[in-house]
């Protein structure tokens, strides 16, 4: 399994919501979405822990809770992008009624809780999706840094930071990366140059690396590894639809450290934790 590319096999077709679960990575399920608490009322909004994505119009949903991607069909995006954005109210059809009481049964809508923020899922800069399937990892800042050779403290440190990612994520999935980033200086000339050294350091570690990587782990990993040595830098899940595709890379003023530049625009930013990113 690639370190930057997500699972995406094992689809679940369900109903007539069109819907697909997808596992994010090998870990099992380890928390079921809990039912809707009784007596919730309110309108329809995104339940806690619940991110979105808009591609060529669908919606997309990432679970941290279960570590699932979440694809609605066209009717459906439709629906929960009208009522959670305000639109519509789904009071005016019982096929509307049908598709949000579903996903509120899954976990992914709720009616309880105080008032939610406005509603924007994240899209990506560009249409199109990336070209190619296959992380790249030396196609980010990492060529910046070409003769630098990482040092053995360096080296230590990368699989110290890769070691500990694997065993949280193993354990708690993808919400073990939502820990305090203490990385929160303004950008220095020198950063991109600083975090291809930390590049070069992680990929030489992933390389000698005995066993299957859930493919969070390594970008999760760097940007730990970043944060500690006090780089801004931001860790993305970004996802298209058509054909199904997420990954996971690493990015520093809008630079993708990990992987194809591409991917900053091609896919559209469903996770984002980082110093200036929002991870709840």
């Amino acid at each position: 399994m690639g370190s930057g590319q997500l699972r995406h096999d094992d689809l679940e077709l369900d109903g007539p919501l069109h819907l697909v679960e997808c596992p994010v990575g090998p870990t099992p399920a380890r928390k079921p979405p809990a039912p809707d608490p009784a007596g919730g009322s309110g309108p329809p909004r995104s339940a806690p822990g619940v991110h979105w994505a808009e591609y060529d119009g669908d919606l997309i949903a990432l679970d941290l809770r279960t570590d699932r991607f979440v694809a609605l069909g066209t009717h459906a995006s439709a629906v929960v992008s009208a009522t959670l954005g305000g639109a519509r109210d789904p009071r005016d059809d019982p096929a509307d009624r049908a598709i949000l009481d579903g996903l509120t049964d899954r976990g992914l809508l709720t009616r309880a809780g105080p008032a939610a923020a406005p509603w924007a899922p994240a899209r990506p800069a560009r249409p199109g999706g990336v070209t190619t399937n296959t992380p790249r990892p030396l196609a980010g800042a990492a060529r910046t840094a070409a003769d630098a050779r990482p040092s053995p403290p360096l080296l230590l440190a990368a699989r110290s930071h890769l070691r500990a990612c694997e065993r949280e994520l193993r354990q708690d999935g993808l919400s073990a990366l939502l820990a305090d980033r203490p990385a929160t200086r303004p950008a220095r000339p020198a950063d991109l140059t600083t975090a291809a050294r930390l590049v070069r350091a992680h990929l030489a570690v992933r390389r000698l690396w005995s066993r299957p990587l859930h493919p969070a782990t390594a970008p999760a990993a760097l940007a730990r590894h970043a944060w500690r040595v006090g780089l801004p830098v931001r860790f993305v899940v970004g996802v298209q639809k058509h054909p199904f595709h997420p990954r996971a890379f690493v990015e520093l003023h809008g630079t993708v450290l990990d992987d194809d530049p591409e991917l900053a625009e091609a896919l559209a930013p469903i996770l984002v934790v980082g110093p200036d990113g929002e991870a709840a």
